[in-house]
């Protein structure tokens, strides 16, 4: 290999197969506002449910509950962080080896899968903490612990129902922005 040949690959090594604006595009979309919202949140809850789950034993009276409620609690708990650690692997890491369309779209398909899962781990911690806190060794239920469970219950849909309403809003935003930016290149 002579040393024309050597320079010429070294010239081409650092060439892009992008253009500038698919290149402005990807680095707008890693960066993007919306999504450094989803990833602050989605690590928020997870600190704040690895809290409860460290605390939970001593300061709810863990001892005195059925084993099993202890085991579904601590079972939806890292079934919800694991949910959320993923969710914030998906925002921070977007595969950038597709073109600028597809590597969108996938964004946001991967986003609404993990709106539907995020939703449901959060039904499933939300009922498990429910059933740790009504559950216990001997507990008599009357007309007002009825009521009281029922809107717990209630509140639970009601909170899942309005953070799918947010996933859906965020969503439909950072689809707003991606149209906006591939219209500007």
């Amino acid at each position: 290999m002579g040393i024309d040949e050597l320079k010429n690959t070294w010239k081409s090594a650092g060439e892009s197969h992008r253009t500038s604006s698919e290149l402005k595009l990807m680095t707008e979309l890693k960066h993007n506002g919306r999504l450094k919202r989803i990833r602050r949140r989605l690590l928020i809850e997870s600190m704040l449910v690895l809290a409860f789950l460290t605390l939970f034993y001593t300061g709810l009276d863990g001892a005195d509950k059925p084993l099993w409620t202890i085991v579904t609690l601590i079972l939806s708990g890292v079934v919800y962080i694991i949910n959320r650690l993923s969710g914030y692997h998906t925002t921070q890491n977007i595969k950038p080896d597709t073109t600028v369309y597809q590597m969108s779209q996938d964004l946001i398909k991967q986003l609404e899968r993990l709106s539907v899962s995020s939703g449901m781990s959060a039904l499933f911690f939300g009922a498990a903490i429910i059933l740790f806190m009504t559950i216990e060794i001997e507990i008599e239920f009357n007309t007002q612990k009825y009521t009281m469970l029922a809107g717990l219950i209630v509140s639970l849909f009601a909170f899942s129902f309005l953070s799918y309403n947010i996933w859906r809003k965020q969503i439909s935003r950072l689809q707003q922005i991606i149209h906006q930016l591939s219209g500007d290149s």
